[in-house]
């Protein structure tokens, strides 16, 4: 009786203080992701002002193009970076197709040119995921906090590929949210195509939509094989020979896979990608949407891939508002984009601390989560839980 009294007088004091310490709270956060983006946009103008359009990846794939183009070996092009490291060119042959337009324009114009397809591409994916979930969660904090993530803006600087990824994903994604699983399984496929570690997706789907995951396979195999009417059958061996020597254990790559490999080696590195890809399969088995089975099969395919440069995180861009749509935000998830916002500055400053690593550990869970939970295509939150 006693100590219930004294928690009767001391919870005004509680309140009061829990008062007090919420907009200090509040202030916090909006500082750290005000001072992210500042970090982010900073490491983005220093890249193109010291870097022209040669030197950073764009160049890479173009000149890698132009040697396709004048018949030389695009796999052989690589790009300097700090110290002895060289960087190739590790997108498949199914880029030659994409590139191969753009580089008729001088390497500037062609830069220029592919900044702004990289913009629309990244704007126009984000437009189709809103279609595939709910924003009114990612209306806050949340959304500053992706805006403010440094991958978002050295991708834009660098003129990765990404955003060209994440385009037919978004919108094949969309498609199977409205039932039109063929045209989905075309746009799934040539997501897959150009990023082909995702090709974990059809095997996620194929207990939820077996008609899908089979559609979805054989249309990645039909974009990616593809360019053999134009590319020699040899291009694609001197793909996989770069892709085994790539330099998987650089301290930005996140996925698992580059975990076990940096820190014990490539005999782990592969057992590490089994597993991932096996415990996948064996979770599918209690995922009955397609939806979710999509959004597991991203979740798994970056935590697998031997190569998750930070970029890769624009993938989760759909799965972020699919998720606000089937489950309300956790403190986990908020935990996981508040590390997600740390700027690449930190990172050099303690490479053995796995920082994004940990983040895309934190938002796969949450993703393979929300997709065991998920109870069909139409499974959603009521609007108060939104809030």
């Amino acid at each position: 009786m006693i100590v219930e009294d004294s928690r009767r007088q001391a919870s005004p004091a509680t309140k009061d203080a829990r008062d007090l310490i919420r907009p200090l709270r509040r202030t916090a956060l909006m500082l750290w992701l005000v001072g992210s983006l500042a970090c982010a946009l900073g490491l983005a103008a220093t890249q193109i002002a010291t870097h022209d359009a040669s030197g950073r990846i764009f160049g890479l794939f173009y000149r890698s193009v132009s040697a396709w183009l004048h018949g030389g070996d695009p796999y052989n092009v690589v790009l300097a970076a700090s110290g002895a490291l060289d960087l190739p060119n590790l997108n498949p042959p199914v880029w030659f197709m994409v590139f191969g337009p753009i580089t008729a324009l001088p390497v500037d114009r062609a830069a220029l040119a592919w900044s702004a397809l990289t913009v629309g591409a990244t704007l126009a994916s984000v437009a189709l995921a809103e279609r595939i979930g709910d924003r009114r969660p990612w209306l806050s904090w949340r959304g500053l906090a992706l805006l403010a993530a440094p991958p978002l803006w050295d991708t834009l600087a660098r003129g990765q590929v990404y955003p060209f990824v994440l385009l037919p994903l978004a919108a094949g994604w969309l498609l199977v949210h409205r039932g039109n699983w063929r045209a989905g399984a075309l746009l799934l496929g040539l997501a897959i195509a150009f990023k082909p570690p995702l090709f974990v997706i059809a095997l996620v789907l194929f207990v939820a939509d077996r008609r899908l995951a089979i559609a979805t396979a054989l249309a990645s195999g039909g974009w990616f094989f593809a360019p053999l009417v134009a590319v020699a059958p040899v291009s694609y061996l001197h793909w996989l020979e770069t892709i085994r020597r790539a330099p998987v254990d650089l301290w930005l790559n996140s996925s698992w896979t580059a975990l076990a490999i940096r820190w014990v080696g490539p005999l782990a590195g592969d057992g590490m990608l089994i597993l991932v890809v096996v415990g996948a399969v064996l979770l599918s088995r209690r995922i009955r949407d397609p939806e979710a089975a999509i959004a597991a099969g991203v979740a798994a395919s970056l935590l697998a891939s031997p190569i998750v440069w930070p970029g890769y995180f624009l993938l989760l861009i759909p799965g972020f508002l699919w998720l606000g749509r089937v489950a309300p935000p956790s403190r986990l998830l908020d935990l996981g984009l508040l590390i997600g916002t740390c700027p690449y500055a930190v990172q050099v400053f303690v490479p053995s601390v796995p920082i994004y690593a940990t983040a895309l550990t934190i938002w796969c869970y949450e993703l393979a989560r929300a997709a065991v939970s998920a109870r069909g295509r139409s499974a959603s939150l009521p609007r108060d839980d939104l809030s």
